[in-house]
C-alpha cells in the first residue's frame, strides 16, 4: 500500500484498523501524521455532532421568521437572479478545481518510487517502450535519454510516468491529461522541486531532486525544453 491508496481508506473510514494500512503508518511518518489529523477532525466532527439541540428550536425559528417578514411569492426577477447566482457558483468552482494544483498527489507517488530516480545506473530505454506509453494519450515525442517509463494512477487518474536522464541530472516527466490549470504552480517540499504547467496535452510536471543544485537552478531551462518536446499527436 502506497501514501496515496492510505490516505483515500482513511478519508472513507477513519477507524478503519486493515492490516496493510497499519503496515504502511507504521514505517511513513508523513502517513502517521496525517492520520492524527484525520483522527482528530473525525473526533471534532462527532463532539459537534453530540451538541444537544433544545426541543422545538426548529419550529421557534421558522415562527420567529415568518413573524417578521411578509410572505411574498418569488418574482421573475428573484428566479432569475438565483439561477444567475447558481451557475457564477458552479462557475467559481469548476475554475477552482481546474486551478487547484496537482503537487500533492504527484510528490507522493514520486516519494514511493525512489528507485526511479536514485539508480544511476538505469540505462536508457527504447523508443518503442516510451512511445506504447504516449500512444495512450495521444502524444508524441522525439526525446532521447528516457531511463523510465509507465503509466501510472495519480489521484485516481492515469498519467504518463518518465524520467530522463540529462547529463549529470535527472528529471521526472509528468503528462496529466485530467487537469487543465490556466497558469504554471511551484513545487518545493523540501525534497522535490519542479512545476506543473499548463499543456495541449492537459497538464505537464517537471521535477528534480532539490539536492541536486545544479538540476534546481537548470529547472526553468529544462521545463521549457519537455514542455516542447511533447506533442499531441493531432498537432498543437
Amino acid at each position: 500500500m502506497n501514501c496515496l491508496e492510505f490516505r483515500q481508506l482513511k478519508l472513507c473510514d477513519p477507524n478503519t484498523e486493515d492490516a496493510e494500512a497499519n503496515r504502511h503508518r507504521d514505517v511513513c511518518i508523513a502517513c502517521t501524521q496525517f492520520e492524527q489529523e484525520i483522527s482528530g477532525l473525525d473526533k471534532s466532527i462527532h463532539q459537534a455532532l453530540s451538541v444537544a439541540v433544545p426541543e422545538g428550536l426548529a419550529a421557534r425559528i421558522l415562527l420567529n421568521r415568518s413573524l417578521k417578514q411578509p410572505q411574498r411569492k418569488p418574482t421573475r426577477w428573484l428566479w432569475l437572479s438565483m439561477a444567475a447566482s447558481f451557475f457564477a457558483i458552479v462557475s467559481v468552482s469548476y475554475q477552482f478545481y481546474q486551478d487547484t494544483p496537482l503537487a500533492e498527489p504527484v510528490l507522493a507517488h514520486i516519494n514511493h518510487k525512489p528507485h526511479e530516480f536514485y539508480g544511476a545506473e538505469h540505462r536508457a530505454i527504447g523508443n518503442e517502450q516510451l512511445q506504447s506509453v504516449l500512444d495512450r494519450f495521444g502524444i508524441e515525442t522525439n526525446i532521447e535519454n528516457v531511463v523510465y517509463a509507465a503509466v501510472c494512477p495519480v489521484d485516481g487518474d492515469e498519467v504518463a510516468h518518465i524520467v530522463i536522464k540529462d547529463g549529470k541530472d535527472q528529471y521526472t516527466v509528468m503528462l496529466l491529461p485530467q487537469y487543465s490549470p490556466t497558469k504554471t504552480y511551484d513545487i518545493d517540499d523540501g525534497m522535490w522541486r519542479g512545476y506543473i504547467s499548463p499543456h495541449p496535452a492537459g497538464a505537464i510536471a517537471v521535477i528534480a531532486d532539490s539536492n541536486h543544485t545544479h538540476a534546481v537552478a537548470r529547472l526553468k531551462e529544462v521545463k521549457g525544453k519537455y514542455w516542447s518536446a511533447f506533442n499531441l499527436v493531432a498537432g498543437i
